[in-house]
């Protein structure tokens, strides 16, 4: 005789095991609702972070020269400047100028008779004043951010061969570039360009077409002005300026640019 096995009989549960597993089937199942009530309300608040037009705080002439102190003591720390950032009698006016600038403030214009927010920034002082460091701390403005050009960097890129230099360097940097993530540019679709140590740089040539890279440019985007705004840094003053550039070129300068001298009293930073 063989014995057919169909397996365990189910066996009652008690009334407290029906209470146990009842109350564990609750909890799974208020688990897994709030999982899916947690997940649809990611999805809702993603989608409004991709739709929503994102809104970036106005900041006042004394925020954000606030910001600019505050961010120059950081990266003084973090780069081990020489010295650590800090307002003196050499840059102080400066900075409180370019804060009015950088947030379009009305009151820019009081500064000098020639200023206006409709030009650019030309920091002239000697080597190692801090005209580069106080460009780059102020590259994220409420008014229009910007990247950093080196004149000379941008002269020897003219040199590469094929389309990496020649005219294709001149047509990049005589237009504004786009914004990949208008979050890191204040909200700006575009943003302008800084050219540091104007004048330093030197003739490049590109198969045999020699030309002043610097030069140029800065023709080309005088004619964008003052939709393409533009900045500069240089160790010289516009006569200087005109003698490596020409008169035409001076001109240009002064129509498209705020000139901002560092007094003749402000030393090297870098000792």
């Amino acid at each position: 005789m063989m014995w057919k096995i169909n397996g365990p009989s189910p066996i009652p549960l008690t009334e407290e095991e029906k209470t146990a597993v009842t109350e564990v089937a609750i909890r799974v199942a208020i688990l897994e609702a709030e999982k899916e009530k947690g997940f649809n309300r990611y999805k809702q608040l993603y989608a409004v972070s991709v739709t929503e037009e994102k809104v970036f705080p106005e900041l006042t002439p004394a925020e954000f020269q606030k910001f600019i102190v505050e961010l120059g003591v950081l990266r003084s720390q973090e780069r081990g400047w020489p010295q650590e950032f800090q307002l003196d009698e050499n840059n102080r006016v400066i900075v409180k100028s370019l804060a009015h600038y950088f947030t379009n403030s009305p009151k820019f214009s009081a500064f000098n008779a020639g200023f206006s927010l409709n030009k650019g920034i030309m920091l002239v002082g000697d080597v190692g004043c801090g005209k580069t460091q106080l460009m780059e701390l102020c590259s994220k403005n409420p008014k229009l951010c910007y990247a950093r050009h080196d004149c000379i960097e941008v002269a020897g890129e003219y040199t590469l061969p094929g389309d990496q230099g020649g005219e294709n360097v001149i047509q990049y940097y005589s237009e504004n570039s786009r914004s990949p993530d208008v979050s890191r540019t204040m909200g700006h679709e575009f943003y302008g360009r800084f050219f540091d140590d104007l004048g330093a740089e030197s003739s490049a040539r590109h198969y045999g077409n020699e030309k002043n890279v610097m030069e140029q440019i800065i023709l080309n985007r005088y004619k964008f002005h003052p939709h393409h705004m533009t900045h500069f840094t240089t160790n010289l003053v516009m006569e200087d300026l005109q003698e490596v550039y020409g008169k035409r070129v001076a001109d240009r300068l002064k129509e498209m640019c705020n000139v901002i001298e560092f007094p003749a009293t402000a030393k090297s930073r870098r000792k």
